[in-house]
Formats: C-alpha cells, sequence, structure tokens
C-alpha cells in the first residue's frame, strides 16, 4: 500500500512545524546561553588563574618557613630548585617561581624567565617570607598572560562546540519525538485508511493510533466483517445458493474480508525506530573517538608503535563484522527485543570493564565485546525495519538511509563532547558515559521492539541473461560496488577514526581541540555530501566529477609529505576531506544508478561473499594499517599516503567505469 501524495501533506507539514518551531526555541536559548558564557570567560579565568599563583606563591613560602622553623638557616635551604621545578611540572598554568632575599638577588628560578625580557606579559604574584617578624624574602610565582588568553580561547571554543552538539542532539531528539508521538501514528492511520478506501478491510489497529481514533475504526472494521460472515452463512443456504453466489463473487472481486469475521491487527511501521536505536550505541562508541589512539598507545607500550594506536579500532572493528553475520541469525532465533537487550549488555558490560580496569588485555577484549554487542544491536534493528516495511518496495533502503543519518548525527555532535569530558573529568569519564547511554537505549528497545519473527521482503533472485554482454555488464557493476565499497570503508577505519586523530594529536593538539576538529570533518559528508550526490545523481558528469576530487585531494595530500606535523595543515586536511567525499559520493551514486537498473530489468541479483568480506575486511584492517604507516612514515605522510590510496581507487573505478560502459542505461 502506498502512501499518496496527500497522506504525505497530511503529516509531513505538521511534523516539520513542530520540530522547526521547537529548534527555534532551543536554538534562541542554547544561543543566548552560549553568548552569556562566553562574555563570561575572561571574568572568570584571569580571577582564578590569578587566585591559583597567590595560593601557589603562598604555600611555596609557608614550606620554606616550616624549613626554617625545623632549624635550616635561610642561607643554607637545599631542594628549593628541584621543589620549585616540580612545582610547576604539575602546574602547567603558572609560567614561572622566584626566590628573592631580602636585598632583591635572585636566589632561584624555575621557570622559562621571559619575565625579565618582557614582564608585561605576565601578572605575578608576591608572597613574603617571615619569620617571628623577620622578613627573609619573598616567593614570586607568575602566569602567562598569552597563556591566559589560550585558556579564554579554549573555553570560548568548548562552547562553540558544545553549542553546536547540543544544537544537533536537540534536533534528532526532535526528530525523534515528533516521529514517534506524530508522523508514525498518523502514517499508520493513513495506511489504514486507505486500505478501507480501497476495500480491504482485513486488518484492525492495536497500537500506534490515538484511542478514539482506534475505537472507532476498530468498530466498524468489526461490523463489516461480522456482517460480510452472516453474508456467506446466509448464503450457504441451498435454497439461496444459485441466487447468492454471483453476488458474492462480484463483492468478493471487489472487496476483501477477514476470515470468520476477526480482523487481524495491522504491524506498525517502525522503521523509524532504526534510527534513534542506533544513534545511541553509534553515538557510544564515537565519544572515545578523539582520545582512543593516544589512550591506547599508553596501555599498550610493550607492542610496536603501530600496533599500539590501530589495534583496539581493528579490534572493536573485527568483532563488529565478525559476529555481525551470527548476530542475524541469532536475532531470528531470539526475537528482536531479546537480542537488542543481549546486546546492549554485551556492550555497556564492555565499555564499563574497560573504564575501570586500565589493562592492554581488558582493552582489546573490551573493544572486541563492544563490536559484537554493536553488532548483536545492529541486527535487531534491522530486523525490526524489515519487519514493518514488510513487501513494500517503496521502503527498501528507509533502514541504511535511517542508519546513515544517525552515523552522521554521532559523528558530529559526540567526539567534541568526548574530547571535553575526557580533558575535564577523565578517559574512565567517557567510557562510562558510553556505557550509560547504551542502557537507555535497551529501555528504548523494549518499548519500540517485539519478538515477532522478521519477514522481510526478499526479492526473486533471477539467472543472468545469456548474452555475454550483459553478463560483462553484471561482473562489471559487482567489480564497481566492490572497489568502491572498499574504499570507503578502509578509509573510514584509516582516514576518520586513526590518522586524523593521530595527526591532531601530533600537532600539540588537547583532546577537547581533537574533538572539535573531528567534529568539523564530519560535517563535511553532512554538507557537502547530498550537495555533491545531487550534481552527480542529474549532471551524469561522473568523469568530470572523479577528476575533480582528484584535484582536490591531490592538493590537500602535497602538504603532508613537506616536513613534520604543523597546525597550519587543517586546511589541506580539510581539502583533502572535500576531495574523498566528492569522489565516493560520485562512486557510491554510479553503483546506486546500477543496481538499480539492474534490480528493475532482473530483481535483486546475489552479492559474492567474497565481496562483502572484502568490504568489512577493509572495514577491520582500516586504523591497523594505518597504524602502520604511521610508525614507518609518520602522521603527516601516512594522511598523504591515504589520499594516494584513495586516488589509486578512484582510477581504479574509472577503469572499471569505462570498461562496463554506461552504468544506467
Amino acid at each position: 500500500m502506498k502512501d499518496t501524495r496527500q497522506d504525505h501533506r497530511l503529516y509531513a507539514r505538521a511534523a516539520a512545524r513542530f520540530i522547526a518551531t521547537v529548534l527555534g526555541t532551543v536554538l534562541l536559548v542554547q544561543f543566548a546561553l552560549s553568548v552569556y558564557a562566553w562574555s563570561l570567560a575572561d571574568q572568570f579565568v584571569v580571577p582564578a588563574l590569578q587566585r591559583k599563583a597567590e595560593n601557589a606563591g603562598v604555600a611555596m613560602a609557608r614550606n620554606l618557613t616550616r624549613a626554617m622553623a625545623a632549624g635550616v638557616p635561610w642561607d643554607k635551604l637545599e631542594g628549593v630548585q628541584p621543589y620549585f621545578d616540580s612545582v610547576l611540572a604539575s602546574n602547567s598554568d603558572l609560567a614561572y617561581a622566584l626566590l628573592i632575599d631580602g636585598q632583591g638577588h635572585l636566589l632561584v628560578r624555575a621557570g622559562h624567565g621571559g619575565e625579565v625580557v618582557a614582564p608585561e606579559q605576565f601578572v605575578s604574584s608576591v608572597n613574603e617570607v617571615e619569620r617571628r617578624y623577620v622578613t627573609y624574602g619573598q616567593v614570586q610565582v607568575g602566569v602567562d598572560r598569552r597563556f591566559i588568553t589560550s585558556r579564554i580561547l579554549t573555553i570560548r571554543n568548548d562552547t562553540g562546540a558544545l553549542f553546536i552538539a547540543s544544537l544537533v542532539l536537540a534536533f534528532e531528539l526532535a526528530w525523534f519525538a515528533a516521529t514517534l508521538g506524530f508522523t508514525v501514528p498518523m502514517r499508520h492511520a493513513a495506511q489504514l485508511l486507505g486500505r478501507m478506501a480501497a476495500g480491504d478491510y482485513r486488518y484492525r489497529t492495536d497500537t500506534g493510533i490515538p484511542a478514539p481514533l482506534a475505537n472507532g475504526i476498530n468498530a466498524l472494521q468489526g461490523r463489516l466483517n461480522q456482517s460480510w460472515a452472516e453474508v456467506t452463512r446466509l448464503a450457504a443456504d441451498q435454497r439461496r445458493w444459485a441466487q447468492s453466489q454471483p453476488i458474492l463473487k462480484r463483492l468478493s472481486s471487489l472487496y476483501r474480508f477477514a476470515d470468520g469475521g476477526f480482523a487481524q491487527d495491522l504491524p506498525v511501521d517502525r522503521s523509524s525506530a532504526v534510527r534513534a536505536l542506533c544513534f545511541t550505541f553509534l553515538f557510544a562508541d564515537a565519544l572515545t573517538r578523539a582520545f582512543l589512539p593516544e589512550y591506547s598507545a599508553v596501555l599498550l607500550a610493550g607492542l610496536p608503535a603501530g600496533l599500539r594506536t590501530g589495534l583496539p579500532l581493528t579490534a572493536g572493528l573485527a568483532g563488529f563484522v565478525l559476529a555481525l553475520p551470527m548476530a542475524r541469525d541469532w536475532t531470528r532465533q531470539a526475537g528482536k527485543r531479546n537480542a537488542f537487550v543481549a546486546g546492549t549488555l554485551i556492550a555497556a558490560l564492555a565499555l564499563a570493564a574497560t573504564a575501570y580496569v586500565s589493562d592492554a588485555a581488558v582493552l582489546l577484549l573490551g573493544r572486541t565485546a563492544a563490536g559484537v554487542g554493536y553488532a548483536v544491536m545492529l541486527s535487531s534493528c534491522l530486523a525490526a525495519a524489515d519487519a514493518a516495511l514488510g513487501t513494500e518496495r517503496r521502503n527498501m533502503h528507509g533502514a541504511p538511509a535511517a542508519l546513515g543519518a544517525a552515523f552522521l548525527v554521532a559523528e558530529i555532535s559526540a567526539p567534541p563532547l568526548g574530547g571535553i569530558i575526557a580533558d575535564t573529568i577523565g578517559e574512565r569519564a567517557v567510557f562510562l558515559t558510553g556505557g550509560c547511554l547504551i542502557l537507555v537505549s535497551a529501555c528504548l528497545g523494549m518499548v519500540l521492539l517485539d519478538n515477532r519473527k522478521p519477514d522481510p521482503f526478499r526479492a526473486p533472485f533471477r539467472a543472468l541473461p545469456a548474452p555475454t554482454a550483459r553478463a560483462a555488464r553484471e561482473r562489471g557493476i559487482q567489480w564497481l560496488d566492490l572497489i568502491s565499497g572498499s574504499v570507503a570503508r578502509f578509509l573510514f577505519g584509516g582516514f576518520a577514526a586513526l590518522a586524523v586523530p593521530l595527526w591532531l594529536a601530533a600537532t600539540a593538539h588537547s583532546t577537547a581541540s581533537i574533538g572539535r576538529y573531528q567534529m568539523v570533518l564530519a560535517a563535511l559528508p553532512l554538507v557537502f555530501g547530498p550537495l555533491f550526490t545531487r550534481l552527480s545523481w542529474r549532471s551524469d558528469a561522473y568523469v568530470m566529477l572523479l577528476v575533480l576530487a582528484a584535484g582536490l585531494v591531490g592538493g590537500g595530500m602535497l602538504p603532508f609529505f613537506d616536513g613534520p606535523p604543523t597546525p597550519g595543515r587543517i586546511g589541506a586536511l580539510a581539502l583533502l576531506g572535500c576531495g574523498i567525499v566528492l569522489g565516493l559520493a560520485v562512486q557510491l551514486v554510479v553503483v546506486g544508478r546500477a543496481l538499480k537498473a539492474r534490480q528493475l530489468r532482473q530483481g535483486l541479483a546475489p552479492v559474492p561473499l567474497w565481496h562483502t568480506a572484502a568490504q568489512r575486511g577493509a572495514l577491520a584492517l582500516g586504523p591497523l594499517a594505518a597504524g602502520l604507516l604511521a610508525t614507518w612514515r609518520g602522521p603527516d605522510a601516512t594522511l598523504g599516503i591515504l589520499g594516494a590510496i584513495f586516488l589509486a581507487g578512484a582510477a581504479l573505478f574509472g577503469a572499471v567505469l569505462y570498461r562496463t560502459g554506461k552504468a544506467d542505461p
């Protein structure tokens, strides 16, 4: 049953107005709070650092006084220099510490000494060293004004990142509330009434529609089906058989009634729940994106440098791709709700163990177990989407689209939040936050999923035609799918998940700033992906767009082969990311059009098993390969080499496309 344009207008416009109203209100409130926090940053940071300098000076002077009270003469104090150095080493916001005697002579200096050249750049605190009303000297502790400026800038950047992330999360929550609370019931009601208008009275509703409307529809369905049952009973009388059979045949051809007079429940379309349920574990996993390479490098210090950074990510992705086929079969046996709750428990326990036990083996096992849990959760969500979609061809790609939207939202909002939490509280808090979010998703799964066995739509597989040209084209389409899918998955695991955080960490960025840059890079597919996809779909200029993508990638990758990592190459990194997004968008559009044309000609064809294995292997091995490249050539050259891998994949894709011919005849 297809929704008509009138049915779409019935709920889509109202839902869009609701989401726009909620987002507008949230945007105003968040913008006002962000501006207020932005303006107060300097008013709080400068006095706080001044108080810290004063408190540090008082504590250091008090310790010197205690040493003299213990019988150590002023002119024979020992260990002052190491003591001052240790204080500055444990407090990075303090620039220098000086010990000066009563005549103004410098006795001990700790710090870089910039206050001598440019004293106006420092805010200092002077504390006297006194004992029994005799002043022996003074301790001066200073804070660099440039450090204060950088701290204010960091706070303002964190405020901006939180504003953007919270706005994206507010949109996701508003979309979820509007969809499940308004759009889904209206769509369900429109579908049920549309069936009735077409003469199909076999279905009733039990959930998804407000009770007054549902009771009226169910009462009408019951009366019609009971009346039909009564008519068929009377028509079965031998005395009325000859006269009633033509009428019954005519009515049966026009209308469809429930067997026995009792209608069955029409399943509620829960495909939109896929996005909400998948978003939780994608968000929990993306929280660790900013610090996991450096965090794992510390725990896995005994391993080679290339394995330290890439092995945990590879372990998680390997657990995911290996468990996914088995998770699908287990979901069919255990039920969608049971499987989803089991997956959430596995993932939450894995994240909790990673948080509480700082051990290399626990980290690797925890990442693998979390990947297994994510695979079970994803299989349950996709099974729920298949069961809801039924046999409607128009919604065959609804679940992958919802999953892609959830992935992009999680990649944009989670890394800056995870970086800020890691900088302010610690890495363990990030793992615990992810575990708590997954437990929340378990509660959602208990409400949105059920244990009914899925009945997904399966288009019939048809044999390939005999002509050699058509068979060669089909093989070419499969190769195009293999090349584009493998390169996209490899670059996600190697470029986005590992190489970018490693390069940002090598350029002395904090965890919070790494999260902010990853948010910007993740926003590139969201901003430019639909534009490039629409341009590729409508223009058919595949070769021109691939050449443009190759030029962007080439221009972005060349600076990374020249010298050590520098912060000024952020623009080159953004150019490299835009080129990769453009190239992958063009390739996926070509493959999508080719698959659509093949489906219209001959139905869905089976995907070779080794193609699926190759694509999943590329996803799992991407971080490990990037880690080995970073050890061999450094973080900068790793980004350039990954760009070269994309160019090689694009060239191979273009060659296969040229041999295959036009993908959508």
